[in-house]
């Protein structure tokens, strides 16, 4: 996918879209718009990883996501390799960021592919999240109980997801935040509850 200037340069399914009213008008059939979210997994996210890893080598990103030089290759090249939850996982642990993987409305899917670049995009790692301590009730909450931060978190959830293969064990590492009630999930520790995954 190409961006000039305000128009979208993207081949789904062998169409060209070249404006954003073209695009809304090939996202009229459910077909395309199943193809289009396909290219945006497929493509999008190889570039983001290409974008975020910057000028810090292929090896060690590998090395830091706890994968061999050749598979983050594959994963790089766009349509190239099918990315599964634990892979962007770990490699969101290396880069020290947040996944976020959620269900959108297309108005939201266009928008970021109309406005995404990989010249200027950028997501700060954890210790350089200024973001996080501006406001809100997680900040108010850290600063009321004159809490330090810990700066190794992402290692520790990577190293515990690395021992323990599911995915709410790598919550396990996390430290926890006093009344997170107001969060969207509550987290239950899957060895207080006998069965059932819970989030």
């Amino acid at each position: 996918m190409q961006r000039t200037g305000c128009q979208i340069s993207s081949k789904v399914s062998g169409a060209t879209v070249n404006t954003r009213d073209d695009l809304i008008e090939q996202l009229k059939d459910k077909e395309y718009r199943a193809a289009f979210v396909a290219s945006q997994i497929d493509v999008g996210i190889p570039y983001q990883i290409r974008a975020l890893r910057g000028k810090t080598g292929q090896k060690e990103l590998a090395k830091l996501a706890g994968m061999k030089q050749p598979r983050i290759s594959n994963i790089e090249r766009p349509g190239y390799a099918k990315l599964n939850l634990n892979t962007l996982t770990r490699i969101a642990a290396a880069f020290d960021v947040a996944l976020l993987v959620r269900f959108v409305p297309f108005s939201e899917l266009v928008e970021w592919v109309d406005k995404f670049s990989t010249d200027t995009f950028h997501v700060p790692c954890f210790d350089q999240d200024k973001a996080l301590y501006r406001g809100g009730m997680i900040a108010a909450q850290i600063q009321k109980q004159d809490t330090p931060l810990p700066t190794k978190t992402a290692a520790m959830a990577a190293s515990s997801y690395a021992n323990k293969p599911t995915a709410v064990s790598a919550l396990d590492a996390l430290p926890r935040l006093p009344n997170a009630s107001h969060l969207p999930f509550h987290y239950i520790n899957p060895s207080s509850q006998s069965s059932g995954m819970h989030l």
